[in-house]
């Protein structure tokens, strides 16, 4: 038989050959299980990778308090006693010749005071400061300018400041100096003595005991607490027109125990101040500033999370943190311990008292 066209065919070419079917790849419903399967996993997956990224930033958050903590026992084994509140924020840490205050007439915070135990001592000395005006010389204003900027992270919590705790902005708070953007480093770590001898725990004699009006906590005020005299119910705190303490905290003015008195801690604050600066007042120093929100605290009130201070502005001088159920502290022996949100508000305030004379046990 022949083909329409005439031609036989040869061999294999008489083979009836089948069409091959292609597969054109997923359909919908499969690629719709393939997307659910994919969200299940991360589902499951996210919490513990946000676990274990919690996990790292407060051991880290615990490691910077401890070297914090153990320079402070450097201060007191160099100049026999902690460091001190200092001043006031915008007090020049440095005398008229350019020098670094130290001792009980700091002007500096205590973070400031302790940066030559912490390997900043060349930022301390202000020996790396520009000479900003152009005059030939540093001063001591330059100085005090500079070392606000100085690289320090061990001030910084990662579980709050993850891209760093050094800002820049336009700053004219050095004048004459020319303004220009400056940087400033952030601290997440408040010193326990922002109350300056308030009677909480409703003392026996308190207001006549000398040693009290320095501070509850173990790091003295550079002035006494006294008496208001336009108003007899209030009590000026660390004011310029006070005496002098003119002393440093020994462990003999911890009577209640090292182990047993709160030395530095997380500090509370509004999460919206990360976000840029929104005119927060106990974040806008840096931990140069002595007496200041940003660098001290008081245990008033229990830790607060820094959910509980959205939108207020400020961490009212409380302590608290970014870590989830509770914070972490210093103590005054130099161990680094974890405080719940719940804790007890009078064990809180007793933890935070060198000198109340009751003794507690810590959990």
């Amino acid at each position: 038989m022949l083909p329409r066209d005439g031609q036989a065919y040869h061999g294999s070419e008489a083979a009836v050959v089948h069409p091959v079917r292609c597969r054109g790849g997923f359909t919908l419903v499969e690629l719709l299980v393939v997307i659910a399967i994919i969200g299940i996993l991360v589902g499951l997956l996210l919490p513990a990778v946000q676990s274990a990224r919690e996990s790292a930033n407060r051991s880290q958050c615990a490691a910077n308090l401890k070297q914090l903590a153990l320079a402070c026992h450097t201060h007191l084994d160099a100049l026999k006693g902690f460091p001190t509140t200092g001043n006031i924020y915008n007090a020049n840490p440095y005398d008229s010749t350019g020098k670094p205050v130290s001792g009980p007439n700091a002007d500096g915070s205590w973070g400031f005071q302790i940066m030559p135990y912490m390997e900043l001592e060349t930022e301390w000395l202000g020996a790396s400061a520009p000479d900003v005006d152009g005059d030939g010389t540093v001063s001591p204003l330059e100085k005090f300018a500079a070392v606000r900027g100085a690289r320090a992270p061990m001030f910084g919590c990662p579980s709050r400041r993850n891209k760093g705790n050094t800002k820049r902005w336009s700053d004219n708070s050095f004048p004459p100096l020319p303004q220009m953007y400056r940087s400033f480093t952030q601290t997440d770590y408040a010193g326990n003595c922002y109350d300056a001898g308030s009677n909480w725990l409703s003392i026996p004699n308190w207001g006549s005991d000398k040693d009290a009006l320095r501070g509850n906590g173990p790091m003295f005020c550079k002035y006494f607490r006294i008496p208001d005299p336009n108003n007899s119910a209030n009590w000026l705190s660390n004011n310029s027109s006070a005496p002098l303490v003119g002393a440093l905290c020994r462990p003999q003015n911890v009577p209640d125990g090292l182990s047993r008195t709160l030395l530095m801690a997380e500090k509370a604050l509004d999460p919206q101040c990360l976000e840029g600066f929104r005119g927060c007042g106990d974040d806008n120093e840096g931990f140069t500033a002595g007496w200041d929100g940003d660098t001290m605290r008081h245990a008033s009130n229990p830790p607060w999370p820094d959910a509980n201070r959205k939108d207020t502005g400020s961490g009212a001088s409380n302590f608290g943190s970014a870590h989830p159920a509770s914070i972490l502290g210093a103590m005054a022996d130099g161990s680094v311990r974890a405080f719940a949100f719940e804790i007890d508000a009078t064990l809180w305030r007793r933890i935070g008292h060198r000198s109340d004379g009751v003794s507690i046990t810590i959990d």
